[in-house]
Parts: structure tokens; sequence; C-alpha cells
């Protein structure tokens, strides 16, 4: 009996420290998920389709006219080539191949046509390739998941033609449309989850299922790194100044400035390159429509004036559909 009760006393220490050990790892081995493609060909009909149909013809609709909009009943092949853990930075990151190629797709767009065919063509995609490289990030203490590309990715679009209105065109390639959609979705996909933007899918404990009319947004900027007049587009006053190289930038005078609807922060003045504000602030949000709008200026001594050096944008639409 004593054998046999240190005999599970050795293999619980065992499990123990597998998992101290595979929680400490900055690295996993690389593993084959043949089951993950698998569940994922059971589930995309009638869950992933419809819902990524849903938010991904929203973004498409910012820039064309959609009519329909259907990924089919194929779904993306993950991890063909394995899948692993690892850390970037200090944080814990999945990586993953990301390889889609698929004929049963369906979406229709209007496109408007310049001289000599005037009028509006039904251009339908029915093929699509995208490949490439995603990273997975768990934030907020495994309440959400960010996602992205590592670069943009591979992609290949296949296309045909209906006709729309008076105007009617054969169902065959026409030149310089196939490459016109590809840059369309390779430029929709580097501005919205291609490396450092990242889309988020939360994980909530409980959905409320209601839609955000306003709020109250907490909003912390904290710092920034290796700032440097060479970065940005100064003024001309700037460039033709005497002062150059590392010593210039010890000199930089900079503030932030929140941005959003017809409310505005700053933080203070802080100096140097690698500035630190630590500038917490709320503010009220009317809608879910709003951009967050972040301005980076440098105070020029003995002058009432700033200088512009930098802004970046945050659409909270886009964040209010990756929380839908």
């Amino acid at each position: 009996y004593g054998r046999y009760q240190r005999k599970l006393l050795v293999e619980d220490l065992d499990k123990k420290w597998k998992r101290i050990i595979l929680n400490n790892s900055p690295i996993t081995p690389l593993e084959h998920c043949e089951w993950l493609n698998k569940l994922l060909t059971e589930i995309w009909p009638n869950y992933f389709n419809p819902k990524l149909s849903s938010r991904l013809s929203a973004i498409v609709e910012e820039r064309v006219e959609l009519q329909e909009f259907s990924l089919g009943s194929c779904p993306p092949s993950l991890a063909l080539q394995g899948m692993r853990w690892s850390t970037i930075g200090d944080q814990r990151v999945m990586q993953l191949g990301f390889d889609w190629d698929t004929n049963e797709m369906s979406i229709l767009i209007l496109a408007k046509l310049s001289k000599p065919l005037m009028g509006t063509a039904r251009i339908v995609i029915n093929s699509l390739h995208i490949k490439g490289d995603l990273i997975f990030t768990p934030i907020l203490d495994g309440r959400a998941l960010l996602y992205s590309f590592v670069s943009a990715p591979e992609v290949r679009v296949g296309v045909a033609f209906g006709s729309g209105g008076s105007q009617s065109l054969p169902a065959t390639e026409w030149p310089g449309v196939s490459s016109w959609l590809e840059k369309l979705f390779t430029d929709t996909l580097v501005k919205t989850m291609v490396e450092p933007r990242r889309r988020c899918f939360t994980l909530p404990a409980v959905d409320l299922r209601k839609k955000a009319v306003g709020g109250i947004i907490y909003v912390k900027v904290i710092s920034a790194n290796k700032l440097s007049r060479n970065s940005f587009k100064v003024s001309r006053r700037q460039q033709n100044g005497s002062s150059n190289g590392s010593s210039e930038e010890k000199d930089l005078h900079t503030f932030v400035e929140v941005e959003i609807e017809e409310l505005t922060r700053r933080t203070d003045v802080r100096l140097g390159s690698t500035p630190r504000w630590d500038a917490p602030f709320n503010m009220v949000l009317h809608d879910n429509t709003g951009n967050l709008r972040f301005n980076l200026y440098e105070c020029i001594p003995n002058n009432v004036k700033c200088d512009y050096l930098g802004s970046c944008e945050i659409k909270l639409r886009k964040i209010a559909y990756a929380n839908k």
C-alpha cells in the first residue's frame, strides 16, 4: 500500500512539474493540428461562415457597394506546418499558418464603369486564395485575444461578370479587375489586421447582446520611445535649424493631445526622446462610431506655437464590431 501511495505521489508531482514548465517555457514544440481543421470543418457552415461574413462585409462596405457576401462552405486551413507558442518581448503569442483556397464563395459587388463602358458592372468574386502567418495574443488575463497577420498575406482573387443596368459584359475575366480587387483585399487586410494593427476577439463570461449607444472611455497615455525629428514631417523652420544629431533629440519637449469628437485632453510636456506621460483621461463617448485620435506635438521654447509631429487614430466602430 505504501509503495502504491508513493507512486501516486510521484505521478502527481510529475504532472504539476510539467504544468509549471509549460506555463513558464518561452516556447513550445511545434505541433500538427489536423484535429483543429477537422473541428473547423464541422462548425464552419452554421457558425463561423455567417458570423465572419457579417463582420467582413461591414469592413468591405467601406470601400465598395455590396449586394451579396458569403464565404461559402470551405473553411481555411490552419497550422498545416504546425503551430507553437513563443515569446515576443514579454508577451506570449501563438503562431500558426493560414491557408485559404476556395472556389465556393459568393461575393457580389457593384462597380461604376468609366468611358467607353458607361454604367454599372456586377462583379462576382467566386474564388479566393489567402496565405500568410497569423499570431494570436491573449490579453486582459485571458478575457480577449488579439489576432493579426505577421506581414501582408498573399492574395489572389477570381472574378466573373454579370450585367448592370443597360450595360452588359461577358462573363470572362476583364484585364485589370482581378489585380484591382487583389489590391483592395490586401489594402483592407493591411489596414485592419496586419502587424502592428490587430483585431480583437473578446471572451466575455456574460454576453449581454446589447448595442453600445454611448458611455465613458478610459484612456491612458503612457510613453513613447525613440522619438526623432527625422521621423516626422517637421516644419521648414526646424529643417533650417542649426542643431543636429542626438543632442537635438534630447531637447525635444513633447506632449500628446487626445481627441474624440469635440472633446480634447492633453498631457503635460515631457523632455527627451523617450518621454513618459502616464496621463489617464475619462472621456465621454456619445455613440459607438467615433474616432479616438492621438496627436503628438513639440513645444518650442520661447514660442507660443507648437509644431505638429504626427498622429494615430483608433476607429471605435471597428472595436465595437470586434466585440460583437
